[in-house]
């Protein structure tokens, strides 16, 4: 008789399992470049008030979602490192079953309660911002077809932001990080990438770009609007 009252439990605590719900913005994923020698925020979703476990190089840390789901960890500073590492986040009770179920992440990579980043390496991570002279790919570069063939950088990562206006601020967006290569590069902003090349070049560490340049876009559109409503010159814009 107890075997028949246990099981029903132990299937519905799988349940309880698979319905924990975990997510972070695109800037966070595989082949990712984390600030070599900085506090580095991770932050997400999550069901309201649930604890969240993040271990990632040979470090774990736990911080409990607020009210509404938000949670943010601050990674420690960490050197820069070639070597691929591996992060997971992950509910406290994915945390708990990983311990009676070996590689238990590995076979639910990604799914609601369990987040699992590969390939992630540490390094320089610049924000490469402006307008056309920024947005300007690597295709249209002078000799672009021979600096396509030749960019194959594993350690220089790169990440474009869709153009998406919006009228109210944004927290995620449709991207993804992948390393350079002549496919990937082609479309990349041009200064960019030659000037993550020769970072990575002389520093000998990997590094990051983030691509959110917008041709003939204006330098109010990426102030936020209450930044703009207190100064009276920024009034016209405002209308």
């Amino acid at each position: 008789m107890r075997k028949i009252i246990v099981l029903p439990f132990l299937f519905l605590g799988l349940l309880s399992f698979l319905d924990a719900t975990i997510s972070t913005p695109s800037i966070f994923g595989d082949n990712m470049v984390l600030q070599r020698e900085h506090p580095c925020p991770i932050w997400g979703k999550a069901d309201a008030n649930a604890s969240i476990t993040l271990t990632f190089a040979g470090k774990t840390y736990r911080v409990r979602a607020d009210e509404v789901g938000a949670w943010q960890i601050t990674l420690d500073p960490q050197p820069a490192s070639k070597k691929p590492l591996t992060m997971v986040i992950s509910d406290f009770r994915f945390n708990s079953f990983d311990r009676i179920h070996k590689n238990f992440h590995s076979r639910l990579k990604n799914q609601p309660g369990s987040i699992v980043y590969e390939n992630i390496l540490i390094g320089e991570v610049w924000l490469c911002s402006g307008q056309s002279n920024m947005q300007w790919g690597v295709n249209m570069s002078d000799d672009s077809d021979l600096e396509s063939l030749s960019a194959v950088y594993p350690q220089l990562r790169l990440i474009t932001i869709p153009q998406t206006g919006s009228q109210v601020p944004q927290t995620d967006f449709q991207g993804a990080w992948e390393s350079a290569t002549p496919e990937t590069s082609a479309n990349f902003s041009a200064v960019g990438y030659f000037f993550g090349r020769r970072l990575h070049q002389i520093l000998g560490v990997p590094v990051g770009l983030i691509d959110n340049s917008w041709g003939g876009s204006t330098c109010e559109a990426w102030i936020p609007k209450d930044r703009l409503q207190i100064h009276p010159l920024a009034q016209p814009y405002l209308r």
